[in-house]
C-alpha cells in the first residue's frame, strides 16, 4: 500500500551550518546542542516554540503511523514551497496537505483534529 503523504507549508528556521571540521569543534564544545537547537535559539520565542510543536507532531504521526505516512516540509519562502503555497492557496501556516486516494485535503492552522481525521480518512 502507497504511504499517505503529508506536506506541510510553514515558514523554517534557517540553518546556517559550519564546515565539516568547525562543527566537530563546536560539537565537542557543545555537546548538549544539536545544530538545528543551535541555529533555532537565534530565533524568537514564539518562532521556537511553533517549531518545537510543528516537530512534535511530526514525531507523533510518524511514530504512530510508521511507514503508513511519508511527511515533506516546505517552506513558502522557498521556490518550491511558494509554488506549493499558491497552488493550494495557503495564506496561514502551518498548512497541511494530506494525500491519499482521492482528492487532497487542506487542513489550516493548528488543528489537531482536523489533520488526525484527514489521516485516518486517507489510511481508510
Amino acid at each position: 500500500m502507497k504511504p499517505v503523504t503529508i506536506e506541510v507549508l510553514m515558514p523554517l528556521p534557517e540553518s546556517y551550518g559550519l564546515c565539516p571540521a568547525c562543527e566537530m569543534l563546536v560539537t565537542d564544545a557543545l555537546p548538549d546542542q544539536r545544530p538545528l537547537e543551535r541555529g533555532l535559539a537565534e530565533y524568537p520565542a514564539d518562532w521556537q516554540a511553533e517549531f518545537r510543536q510543528l516537530m512534535g507532531w511530526v514525531a507523533e504521526l510518524t511514530g504512530r503511523y510508521r511507514d503508513r505516512v511519508f511527511v515533506q516540509l516546505y517552506d513558502p519562502r522557498s521556490p518550491h514551497g511558494l509554488w506549493k503555497a499558491l497552488r493550494h492557496r495557503a495564506r496561514r501556516y502551518p498548512t497541511f496537505i494530506v494525500r491519499g486516494p482521492g482528492r487532497p485535503t487542506r487542513i489550516v492552522g493548528w488543528d489537531r483534529v482536523g489533520l488526525e481525521t484527514a489521516v485516518a480518512t486517507a489510511l481508510a
